[in-house]
């Protein structure tokens, strides 16, 4: 990060600042990497989940899925991201041993 600062571009903004700049012009106004890192790895575990769902015919399974994918652009922070995650995630384990011990 001191790096980062050090670097100037030609307006004397830093390159951090310009960034969260450009990220403020898009309307992300957050931005972290721990939230992106949670939104690929649950995103990729709800595209299993929901498929898993849609080809057992299980809605709580594929609902959970879509709730995976989705969820991320909706929280305020990486902690909430990760919370939430490993919740939805205990919940589709939940619909998928329901499912598998018959009940």
């Amino acid at each position: 990060m001191e790096a980062m600062e050090d670097v100037t571009d030609l307006s004397g903004v830093s390159v951090e600042e310009a960034f969260n700049q450009q990220m403020a012009m898009m309307g992300v106004t957050h931005f972290s990497w721990w939230s992106l890192a949670a939104a690929f790895i649950f995103g990729v575990v709800g595209f299993y989940v929901c498929r898993a769902g849609w080809r057992r015919s299980n809605k709580g399974m594929l609902w959970t899925g879509i709730a995976l994918m989705v969820y991320p652009a909706f929280t305020p922070g990486p902690l909430t991201d990760w919370v939430l995650g490993f919740g939805f995630s205990l919940l589709a384990y939940y619909f998928h041993d329901r499912e598998k011990n018959g009940g």
